[in-house]
Parts: structure tokens; C-alpha cells; sequence
């Protein structure tokens, strides 16, 4: 589920919402936390570009375009090898943070925790 996860993040399914809600297994849920909180980097990332870009563009009418491209391509590149790494720590079984990241998702989704199938409770 790890693997699959972060191999769908590459065309945009958020395949990692199965896990979080399954939380069967320990691993995969860690991986889908990471999944989670790269995504949301993703959108932070790609709404911030926005909100600067626009203006940006049409202030400079489109020459701002010059500049705001090439970041966009650097968030993108950014993202993509952050997943990567995720994906490489997964298919080696290891519970690694992410780059630069990772430790958030460590912090803010602590409350999700694998459910024991046989009694229900969080483990």
C-alpha cells in the first residue's frame, strides 16, 4: 500500500487516503501520513505561486511570467524528488521522514493510529 501510494502520486490519485482510512497496518499508515502531508506542501506551494503570480503577471503585464515559471518548475522538481525519496524508503521498508517536511506529518496526524482488528482501538 506504501508503494502503491506514492507511485500514484505521481499522476495526482490520492491513493493514500485508503490506508488512512483502513489504518490496518502500521507501515502503511506512516506512509500515507507522509503521502498526506506532501500533498498538502503541494497545494500550499501551488496556491502561494498563485496568489504572487497573478499579480505579478499582471503588474509586470506577463513579464513577471519570466520569473514565476522557472519557480513554479523548481516546486514541482522539489516535490517530485521529495516523493521519490518516499518512495525509495518505502519499497526499502523504512519509516523515514521526508525531506524538509516530513517531521510535520509526524506531529500533526500523531491522533491517526492503526486500528486492531479485533478490538477496534487505536494501537
Amino acid at each position: 500500500m506504501a508503494i502503491i501510494s506514492y507511485t500514484l502520486n505521481y499522476i495526482g490519485v490520492p491513493f493514500f487516503a485508503v490506508p488512512l482510512i483502513v489504518r490496518d497496518n502500521r507501515f502503511s499508515l506512516y506512509h500515507a501520513k507522509q503521502c498526506l502531508i506532501l500533498w498538502l506542501t503541494a497545494i500550499a506551494l501551488g496556491l502561494a505561486w498563485k496568489v504572487v503570480t497573478v499579480p505579478l503577471a499582471l503588474l509586470t503585464c506577463g513579464f513577471g511570467l519570466i520569473v514565476a515559471i522557472p519557480v513554479l518548475w523548481a516546486i514541482i522538481i522539489g516535490l517530485w524528488i521529495i516523493n521519490t525519496v518516499g518512495l525509495v524508503h518505502a519499497v526499502n521498508g523504512r519509516c523515514r521522514p521526508h525531506p524538509m517536511v516530513g517531521t510535520r506529518a509526524e506531529r500533526w496526524f500523531s491522533g491517526i493510529k492503526v486500528i486492531t482488528p479485533s478490538t477496534g482501538a487505536p494501537h
